[in-house]
């Protein structure tokens, strides 16, 4: 039965690192996208008079900076180094790195969902008829001879903390303390996803190949039980 238990974890463990890479693989054009690192490690599991030797996983994002991509648009922005853009959605505040915005004819930089970014203090009235917006690396936006404000870019002490959304957006407890970002913006550019399409897909198959070799032990168990009840 231990045999049973053991293979069967694995494959569950293999089962999450095959969804952590297909995600990674399936938004590695998606900006500011970072990708998501599974892992698992021996752990004994069960009650101590009882315990045995498991597989136990463990998951987390990857921050490391994306490539920034030149795009020429004066409203799509990029972080160099550390910080997010904080956004106001329907649940709340949540945090992007993903800074290919846009203007609505009412003036407001929203992301691609239409979600408002949030600046410091009273919101900036932008004037889409005129003057294109120019946005220098603390996040103070100006347009014409006009400095319309500053937008609100958040650090975090530990960025493992965040919860993703199901939009890719990032939720931090209300716990987390929030800091002024470190981390310069660069406007006319996006930051790439971090993840390598090579390396995810040389990890696919070597999952893919471990979540096999568990099943077969599965099924070798099993043919053992058969023979051992049919005597």
């Amino acid at each position: 039965m231990n045999g049973l238990t053991h293979a069967a974890t694995a494959m569950l463990a293999h089962e999450r690192r095959l969804e952590s890479i297909t995600s990674n693989l399936a938004n590695a054009n998606t900006p500011g996208f970072k990708r998501r690192m599974a892992a698992s490690h021996g752990a004994w599991m069960g009650r101590m008079d009882s315990a045995h030797m498991g597989l136990q996983m463990t998951e987390r994002n990857d921050f490391a900076q994306g490539s920034l991509l030149d795009t020429s648009n004066a409203l799509d922005l990029a972080i160099q180094g550390e910080g997010f853009f904080a956004v106001e959605s329907p649940e709340g505040e949540v945090f992007t790195r993903d800074g290919a915005f846009r203007m609505t004819a009412d003036g407001i930089v929203v992301t691609s969902e239409g979600y408002p970014l949030i600046w410091d203090g009273v919101q900036a009235n932008i004037q889409p008829s005129e003057d294109s917006i120019v946005v220098d690396k603390t996040g103070t936006v100006t347009q014409g001879n006009r400095q319309l404000g500053k937008l609100r870019l958040v650090e975090f002490a530990n960025n493992d903390k965040l919860n993703n959304t199901k939009e890719g957006y990032w939720i931090a407890p209300q716990s987390l303390a929030r800091e002024r970002a470190t981390g310069q913006i660069v406007q006319g550019a996006i930051e790439d996803s971090n993840v390598n399409p090579v390396s995810e897909l040389v990890a696919l198959i070597t999952v893919q190949r471990k979540f096999e070799q568990a099943s077969q032990i599965i099924t070798q168990i099993d043919q053992s039980y058969r023979r051992l009840n049919q005597k």
